[in-house]
């Protein structure tokens, strides 16, 4: 396997990309073919998901599964109340608000979210894989552990985010902003950093 030349700061970014299973035209196509989430029914998802955290949600953890070119993230845990936050395969609009939320441990696989405000939102180990977040700010948030795995993240927004273990594998990242961004113990590993600033 032949390397690249490594981007001082981004851990494994000289691993070159490997070939993903998954369908992404079909995962965009069933995403924009969904009822688009309103920011009504986000606000109450939003409430549901921290009722989930703090009743015994944030105890559990997420199991990576793709059948068919799909993602399919099987959540292992359970809580006492509330709702975990799902937009799997779903479509929340353009210029939606999720700023300033607790959303651990929440399900953004192949969702569309282009224009999205995650800004000083806190997505510590949520899953963000074979999604679309292109233009979407996430400016001064915290994501811990966070999954970006072959995701479209052109033009992001990440100052300023504290990015401590997240793993943004075979990601498109290119012109996305990492100016300020904390990267310890990120991976990069055959990530598109085409362009970025830093």
């Amino acid at each position: 396997m032949e390397k690249r030349k490594a981007i001082l700061g981004f851990k494994d970014s000289e691993i070159p990309p490997r070939s993903s299973n998954m369908d992404l035209d079909l995962i965009r196509s069933m995403a924009e073919a969904s009822d688009e989430l309103l920011q009504e029914i986000i606000r109450s998802m939003i409430i549901e998901h921290k009722d989930f955290i703090t009743t015994g949600g944030d105890t559990g953890q997420f199991e990576g599964l793709e059948a068919a070119g799909m993602p399919m993230n099987i959540f292992m845990g359970s809580a006492s109340r509330g709702t975990q936050f799902d937009a799997n395969m779903k479509k929340i609009g353009k210029l939606s608000d999720l700023s300033e939320a607790n959303l651990t441990l929440s399900n953004f696989s192949g969702s569309l979210c282009e224009e999205v405000n995650f800004s000083k939102t806190i997505l510590n180990k949520a899953m963000f894989t074979d999604a679309f977040f292109k233009d979407s700010n996430f400016e001064g948030s915290t994501c811990h552990g966070t999954d970006f795995t072959n995701s479209d993240l052109r033009y992001a927004n990440f100052r300023n985010a504290d990015l401590t273990n997240a793993d943004f594998e075979i990601a498109n990242c290119e012109f996305a902003d990492f100016t300020g961004a904390k990267l310890d113990g990120a991976s990069f590993k055959g990530t598109n950093l085409e362009n970025i600033k830093r």
